[in-house]
């Protein structure tokens, strides 16, 4: 398991995983497809572009296999600060892209090529990040009224519809960070010879 280990605002953890495609049917997303730096500081990816993420229900998994959703919606903010989200203080993307608990890890793709896929297509559909957080209706407002600071606090637990997304910059980091290449390199020593 590799931690960003940076910057503990940014949550992203990595764990080592492949499972037997024998007994699994499963996709993979390439690094090639992540959204770079350089897309994201040329204009090649901008507020109001379509986004969707690939998820779980939790309630209905489904009994002999998961059936994963797609849920659409835009990319609402774009910025390199730090922003205070339910997680905690960190640099991440804003969507309004409807999720809720149980779907943080989940991965979002800016959508291309007018078609929204459950196996992403080379070309069609770039992987923007992952789902961390979304927000709800919840405010605080600090005071300062003579001698007491205190705060003003109000909303309600009403999801926003606005998600928090950890950038693909940030987990290819991590993935690309010393301990993980190394906890790689350990387990393909460790791998029968063919």
């Amino acid at each position: 398991m590799w931690f960003h280990s940076q910057d503990q605002a940014e949550d992203v953890v990595a764990l080592p995983l492949l499972p037997d495609d024998r007994e699994f049917e499963f996709n993979t997303i390439s690094i090639r497809t992540f959204v770079n730096e350089q897309e994201l500081t040329s204009g090649a990816v901008a507020e109001g572009d379509d986004v969707y993420f690939i998820g779980l229900m939790e309630q209905y998994y489904g009994i002999k296999r998961n059936y994963p959703l797609i849920r659409r919606g835009s990319l609402a903010l774009l910025t390199g600060e730090y922003i205070e989200t339910p997680s905690g203080r960190q640099q991440v993307f804003i969507a309004e892209l409807q999720s809720w608990p149980g779907n943080s890890g989940s991965p979002v793709f800016l959508q291309r090529g007018g078609q929204t896929r459950l196996a992403p297509r080379r070309n069609h559909s770039k992987f923007l990040g992952m789902i961390v957080a979304s927000f709800v209706n919840r405010f605080s407002l600090p005071l300062n009224a003579g001698q007491t600071a205190g705060k003003l606090e109000g909303g309600d637990q009403a999801n926003t519809g606005m998600t928090c997304i950890v950038p693909a910059t940030t987990i290819e980091r991590v993935l690309d960070s010393e301990p993980a290449q190394r906890e790689r390199d350990e387990r393909m020593q460790r791998l029968p010879a063919s």
